[in-house]
């Protein structure tokens, strides 16, 4: 199935076949309108996406907007909620739907954890502190030393022993 969605940032629809970025835009208040593989009116959609102008071509496609939408408004929601996000369940939605809600869910929360991770100050949790003891040398050992190349391939498979076989 595909869903045209219509936005605001650009005069012509939007294409997708992901159900819940659809239902995302359709709960955010654009126009998301449905159609089956085979309907004439998505050929003709594509056919003009193919023969299009270059720049047009460039445009911000659906799964980028998406994501930037999500990113603001979890901002945005995050930074008024100064306490722990109530956990929403989505019992009352029939299975399909409650699906979609979930892998939406899912995907939100992986978008935010990349924001969060690119912008350490927008982190809405503290990450555990790490063992201060230092890590042991022999994992590193295993694989080349030529930094130039950044081989991962152990030393010891071109006939050498593995380092910690190695008596000093």
């Amino acid at each position: 199935m595909y869903y045209v969605v219509l936005t605001t940032h650009h005069n012509r629809p939007y294409l997708s076949k992901i159900a819940f970025i659809a239902r995302d835009f359709e709960s955010w208040g654009c126009r998301v309108d449905h159609y089956p593989d085979d309907s004439p009116y998505i050929a003709e959609i594509q056919r003009r996406e193919k023969r299009g102008n270059r720049r047009e071509v460039r445009r911000v496609n659906i799964m980028e907007l998406w994501a930037r939408e999500v990113v603001a408004r979890k901002y945005e929601f995050r930074s008024r909620m100064p306490m722990a996000i109530p956990v929403v369940t989505e019992e009352h939605l029939p299975g399909e739907s409650r699906r979609h809600a979930r892998t939406s869910e899912i995907v939100q929360d992986f978008i935010w954890g990349l924001v969060a991770f690119d912008r350490p100050n927008l982190k809405a949790t503290t990450f555990p502190v790490v063992d201060p003891r230092p890590l042991p040398e022999w994992p590193y050992a295993l694989y080349d030393d030529d930094v130039e190349t950044r081989d991962p391939v152990p030393a010891y498979e071109s006939g050498e022993r593995p380092p910690a076989y190695v008596s000093t």
